[in-house]
């Protein structure tokens, strides 16, 4: 009897075996692939592991957030970048159906910043020289083109100025001015060079034969480099 029972000794052992290499394997921890920004763990018999893979996931989401924010602010720069002005000034003859004038005029300073209608300050030039503040929008940048041109002498803030002059060409070319009309300019908005310049208008003009028109309106003009002459 004693001898059959040390005979079965090896082989319950090696019975035994499999059972303890599957106990080990229960203490393996499984790594977690997760996006989050903490780190897997997986407790298993009593032993814990740590998993770091779910760190990566952190940094990925980090980096895709900062270009992403870089993103809007090049789209934010991209719409505020040039000029965005659009300038006009918007006319009433006689009473009659409104005129738009939206082009710069030919010759007019500021056609490097806009190619709309513009405001700047005039001064210098020779005794007793001039300190103006030049409002003008035309039809085209051609050479006579339909437009107006406001010459309001030292308009340089908010306010109502009866000093200056108007130069009108009326929709078949002919020329009108101010001689001792009527005249006023009122101005509701002024910013510095690179804003705008916003107000109303009223003037009479009168043509070479003597006839007269008599203008209202209003100008939204981009106001650009001021120009200052010797």
């Amino acid at each position: 009897m004693q001898t059959r029972y040390l005979l079965l000794v090896p082989f319950l052992a090696l019975a035994a075996a499999p059972l303890a290499c599957g106990g080990a394997g229960d203490t393996a921890a499984s790594g977690s692939t997760g996006t989050g920004g903490a780190a897997a763990t997986t407790t298993s018999s009593g032993t814990s592991m740590s998993a770091t893979t779910g760190a990566g996931g952190d940094t990925s989401s980090t980096s895709t957030a900062s270009s992403m924010s870089s993103g809007s602010t090049t789209a934010a720069s991209g719409t505020g970048g040039g000029s965005g002005c659009v300038g006009f000034i918007d006319v009433t003859e006689n009473n009659e159906a409104k005129l738009h004038f939206g082009s710069i005029c030919a010759g007019d300073n500021g056609s490097a910043e806009t190619m709309t209608a513009v405001g700047y300050h005039f001064a210098g030039g020779a005794f007793p020289g001039a300190d103006e503040l030049r409002i003008d929008g035309c039809s085209t940048t051609a050479q006579g083109s339909p437009g107006l041109r406001l010459r309001t002498s030292k308009a340089a803030a908010n306010g109502t100025f009866t000093d200056g002059d108007a130069s009108y060409t009326d929709a078949s070319s002919t020329p009108f001015s101010t001689a001792g009309d009527p005249y006023s300019v009122v101005i509701t908005k002024f910013d510095p060079p690179g804003g705008v310049i916003e107000g109303t208008f009223a003037a009479t003009v009168t043509g070479p034969t003597d006839g007269k028109k008599t203008l209202t309106g209003t100008f939204h003009v981009c106001h650009v480099k001021d120009e200052l002459v010797p």
